[in-house]
């Protein structure tokens, strides 16, 4: 869980720098957040089955 939370904040901190070189819109940028969360989600899911 730690692991996760870990990597969370890692894509949030890299969706952060990403708007600050190439501004975007907020949509587009939570959109992308939720797009990586539920990639780990997926891989996760994966790795147990």
């Amino acid at each position: 869980m730690i692991e996760d939370f870990n990597q969370l904040k890692e894509a949030v901190y890299l969706t952060a720098a990403v708007m600050t070189i190439y501004p975007v819109s907020p949509a587009l940028a939570i959109a992308s957040v939720f797009a990586v969360v539920y990639y780990l989600i997926v891989q996760k899911k994966n790795n147990n089955s």
